[in-house]
């Protein structure tokens, strides 16, 4: 999996396939695990008991995961990243997703 930090919103943006072949220009991280639920359209915005909160393995700076909530992120003893992240299979996905709602 690659992670790309997009440098305009600062939007965490996992990806199966290396962004660079879609064009990508952002520094992109290779060999990143990620887990957790992956699709995480089943939450409600705004519900506090179950709002993904992505977080980072302070010990392996390649590892993330999703939580449902910041608590949980902290009880994990990860680094909080915050609620702006997605996952796409490809860079161009991401793309079109956020033209579309520019």
């Amino acid at each position: 999996m690659y992670l790309v930090i997009d440098p305009k919103d600062d939007t965490y943006v996992f990806t199966r396939e290396d962004p660079r072949l879609d064009g990508c220009q952002a520094a992109v991280m290779e060999d990143i695990e990620l887990e957790g639920p992956e699709q995480v359209y089943g939450w409600r915005p705004g519900d506090p008991d179950r709002e993904p909160y992505l977080g980072r393995s302070p010990h392996i700076p390649t590892q993330f995961r999703i939580f449902d909530s910041s608590y949980d992120c902290q009880l994990a003893g990860f680094e909080p990243l915050g609620k702006q992240f997605v996952t796409v299979q490809r860079w161009r996905q991401y793309v079109e997703r956020t033209a579309s709602t520019s």
